[in-house]
């Protein structure tokens, strides 16, 4: 068996391969004029979310209560039994 190589894929992967690597190289040479820069954990964080936090004018003790209230809804939520 005598199998035959496609040129068309051939020709096709050459072009594809001039293509990419074009692409590839003209950023590096439009860039090549500035310096690197270091990048750190800072500047890769977003930038931060500003809202309104209501648990903030809460006193502890409203806190705590608050909570407490929480734990409550979950322990009946579960069916602990502790909460009837």
């Amino acid at each position: 068996m005598n199998k035959r190589v496609p040129t068309v894929s051939i020709a096709a992967a050459l072009v594809a391969f001039a293509v990419i690597s074009v692409t590839m190289a003209a950023p590096v040479s439009a860039g090549s004029d500035q310096t690197p820069r270091t990048l750190g954990w800072q500047d890769l964080l977003p930038p931060p979310v500003e809202f309104d936090d209501p648990f903030t004018k809460l006193t502890p003790d409203q806190l705590f209560n608050l909570s407490s209230v929480i734990v409550m809804r979950r322990l009946k939520a579960e069916g602990s039994g502790l909460m009837t």
